[in-house]
């Protein structure tokens, strides 16, 4: 059943459960109408309950009495309970236990889809009647959260002893602490995971659902790097319906993160959340939690330290008191602080004003206090305010407005006329500044302009018939030219650097890596002189992190992009194209490395400053476009994806036609998103147009012209048409390495998809001597360091020799590649 057929059944259980048997009886038919099926899960849930009820039978317990075993004795209950069926769910073993359910671990067992789940039961050793009211209403809430920091419902039922249950999305991950103490995340990495928390946070308030348990140990990390917020098991709903919850009585709750009113069993708000979000983010900064109190102490301990100053612990600023030190050794923090001299300011005041014990006086949305965050990360002024005379001002004001209302009137008239009189003195100064500046910088950029001119006149002087013979010269010739021309010039290192990696970039777009690299060398060299202007270091970085990203070098890709970005004045228009092309570089690495969210939010950011600066239409922009459709593509977002892909081939369109390369590069970027899709005849068709492009364009044996055929055969094979497949992989190689168009890597992942070919076709002992020349290569090019690309050749030869009939060389080929993604991964 799925999450919205339970939020009806849920909605029509909390409408009759408080009423007299003759009425529920009544209100079932007239809610129910004709649905038999709806009719008959209310009146199980609600005979259930009646049963939960009567305390001589509770015969709730009956059924369930395995259910209390658990409880009493985890380890037996685990074992119990694995096998059993719930719905159409196997449990496979337990994940967790709180206050109201256990989670397991569960597996599709109705044979419709490959599919696992965390499945959580209801608790059979508590208040039956109140466990149930509150199971049923988290299933109701989840129904309603769709977001991706949030586990998101799967479906729910009731089992065969007549219990609630429901399936959530199953996390691969490790908890919020242990995940950045394994990781070692530097302060910019943690406040990236909590910024994820608050957007799951601000949009479950949106959908009004306050979630009354935040904790590090309710937010998972997955693999991916993406943060999931789980256990909403005491979150309640504040609008009308369920406003009764909000009112004064006791909760459950967890002591470290709750807020003074929620200690106090005062009602809560979203205010409460934000108390709890910040109380995570003072222990994911220091690794200790925000106040001096004992492990395990009382909500009374903790009032009583959040209401003594000298008790309060909310700086995440000072951390080397005895006091908490003591509290640390009884503690043992699993993160490592960050320094102090990077808490102290604003990240102390963000967390101070989170965990203001009056909730009036904390930040009045999620979205206010992530603002801040975002704004420390940029390094921008934020909203928080020290609590400090101003706010003892205030206070006095409030209790003497009319005295003060009238001196106010006389103060504010002239101190507005001295701020009017020196910013309009600053200003002018500051406009003065400014365009002496820019006319420098103007006339910088038009002396360079100049001599790149002279320059690339001399080099099409050396291209006139006389010159070269009467015979025509190629694009490989002519920056062979420009090479000659550039070693005359001496003198000039801002010119020099920049001729150079602008040749360098033009032997990059022709395949000829080599050369690009070579003079890219010399460009860096050229760009440490002191007289070489910032926006020319920043073209040579980004030039040199380009090629550096076309060899798979991420990592150094990523750090030269930032710094050649560093240099660069956001205000200058004549950098505004390196601009644009280092977010492309950046955003490019950044997928390249999975960082998918960091990469969608650098793309929104960019495609704003870009098409501002550039132009909507600009050919960069278009780039920015594709890029975002492919993040987009990544996270399953498809209809999205198609509509940024057909933005980005729209642009290129009406900027170079349409038959150009860039057309194909968006055509084939557009293959896999249909391909991850599912539309394996729309990717087919894309990547045949991008083909055509290709062919006509720069040939068959150009490097993007086999990219693009080598993507075509991996739909083909998707298909099943290996035996096509096989065939045009090895001509594909053959013309690859004959026209040294093939990188390493390349070469080693052709090995791998004509062994994976073989096999398939029952060839197994050609596919094991592919895949054998593709660990070689692999080898070659890493110089034997830890590979991803190895351990994918390593255990598809297992996998080869296994079906051989080879159990021996298979075991030893797999142990090969276990032990080689342990050592990439030593937490997964």
């Amino acid at each position: 059943m799925d999450a919205r057929r339970w939020q009806r059944v849920a909605a029509i259980f909390d409408e009759l459960v408080d009423l007299p048997q003759r009425a529920r009886e009544e209100g079932l038919e007239r809610l129910c109408g004709d649905d038999t099926d709806l009719h008959a899960e209310v009146a199980a849930l609600l005979r259930r309950d009646a049963l939960a009820g009567d305390s001589a039978t509770d015969a709730l317990q009956a059924p369930a009495r395995l259910a209390a075993d658990w409880a009493e004795d985890p380890e037996g209950g685990a074992a119990a309970i694995a096998g059993r069926r719930v719905g159409p769910w196997r449990v496979l073993r337990e994940l967790g236990r709180g206050g109201m359910g256990v989670v397991y671990y569960a597996e599709r067992a109705d044979d419709q889809a490959e599919q696992r789940a965390a499945l959580k039961l209801i608790r059979a050793d508590g208040d039956a009647r109140d466990l149930r009211r509150r199971f049923l209403r988290e299933r109701q809430i989840l129904a309603r959260l769709e977001h991706p920091h949030i586990a998101r419902l799967l479906d729910g039922g009731i089992d065969a002893t007549g219990n609630p249950y429901f399936a959530m999305e199953f996390v691969d991950g490790a908890p919020l602490l242990a995940h950045v103490a394994t990781h070692r995340c530097d302060v910019a990495e943690r406040l990236r995971l909590f910024l994820e928390i608050c957007a799951a946070l601000q949009f479950a308030h949106r959908q009004l659902v306050v979630h009354r348990d935040i904790k590090p140990s309710n937010v998972l990390v997955a693999r991916d790097g993406s943060v999931k917020l789980l256990d909403f098991g005491i979150a309640t709903l504040v609008d009308g319906a369920t406003s009764v919850e909000t009112q004064t009585q006791l909760h459950p709750l967890t002591p470290a993160y709750a807020s003074p009113e929620q200690l106090r069993g005062e009602a809560v708000t979203t205010a409460t959340d934000i108390y709890a979000l910040g109380a995570v983010l003072h222990e994911l900064l220091t690794g200790v939690c925000a106040y001096r109190t004992a492990e395990g102490a009382s909500g009374e301990a903790r009032l009583r330290a959040m209401e003594d100053p000298s008790g309060a612990f909310p700086s995440v600023a000072v951390r080397s008191t005895p006091t908490l030190q003591a509290a640390a050794q009884k503690r043992p923090p699993t993160v490592e602080a960050i320094p102090e001299r990077v808490l102290r300011g604003d990240l102390d005041l963000i967390t101070s004003t989170a965990l203001r014990a009056e909730a009036q006086r904390r930040y009045a949305t999620v979205d206010a206090l992530a603002d801040d965050i975002r704004r420390f990360l940029e390094g921008r002024p934020i909203s928080a305010r020290a609590d400090t005379t101003r706010y003892r001002f205030g206070k006095f004001v409030a209790r003497h407005r009319s005295g003060v209302a009238l001196a106010a009137v006389f103060v504010i008239a002239l101190i507005t006329a001295l701020v009017i009189a020196l910013e309009q003195a600053d200003h002018a100064r500051e406009q003065a500044r400014q365009a002496r500046a820019a006319a420098a910088l103007a006339r910088q950029q038009t002396e360079r302009a100049e001599g790149v001119r002279r320059f690339l006149v001399g080099v099409f002087e050396q291209a006139t018939p006389d010159a070269n013979q009467g015979k025509p010269l190629s694009a490989h010739q002519l920056l062979e030219k420009g090479e000659q021309q550039l070693a005359k010039s001496t003198g000039q290192p801002a010119l020099q650097a920049d001729a150079a990696a602008l040749i360098a970039v033009l032997y990059q777009q022709i395949g000829d890596f080599a050369r690009a690299d070579a003079l890219l060398k010399r460009a860096l060299a050229d760009a440490s002189d002191a007289r070489v202007p910032d926006d020319v270091k920043a073209r040579v970085l980004v030039g040199i992190a380009l090629g550096e990203d076309d060899a798979g070098n991420c990592d150094d890709a990523l750090a030269h992009g930032r710094q050649g970005i560093a240099l660069l004045k956001p205000d200058d228009p004549g950098s505004a194209e390196t601009q644009a092309k280092a977010h492309d570089l950046i955003a490019h690495c950044l997928i390249g490395n999975g960082e998918m969210a960091a990469a969608e939010s650098m793309l929104d950011d960019a495609l704003r400053q870009d098409a501002a600066a550039l132009g909507p239409h600009n050919e960069i922009v278009g780039e920015e476009w594709i890029l975002l459709g492919s993040v987009l593509a990544g996270n399953a977002r498809f209809a999205e994806a198609e509509a940024a892909f057909h933005n980005g081939i729209d642009i290129w369109r009406s900027t170079y036609g349409d038959d150009s390369n860039h057309v194909a590069h968006a055509l084939n970027e557009l293959s896999n998103a249909l391909s991850d899709k599912g539309d394996l005849a729309g990717a087919e068709n894309a990547l045949r147009q991008s083909l055509q492009i290709r062919m006509d364009s720069v040939g068959p044996d150009h490097r993007d012209t086999l990219v693009v055929q080598t993507n075509l055969l991996g739909i083909i094979e998707a298909e099943g048409r290996f035996a096509e497949g096989v065939v045009e992989r090895l001509k594909l190689r053959e013309r690859g390495s004959a026209g040294g168009q093939l990188h390493p890597q390349d070469l080693a992942s052709s090995y791998l998809n004509v062994g994976k070919d073989y096999r398939e076709l029952g060839l197994f002992d050609k596919a094991a001597t592919e895949l054998r020349a593709g660990i070689e290569v692999v080898d070659t090019y890493s110089n034997g360091k830890p590979n991803q690309q190895r351990v994918s050749q390593q255990r598809t030869l297992g996998v080869t020799q296994m079906l051989a009939g080879q159990y021996q060389a298979a075991e030893e080929s797999l142990r090969q590649a276990l032990a080689g993604q342990v050592e990439l991964d030593p937490s997964g």
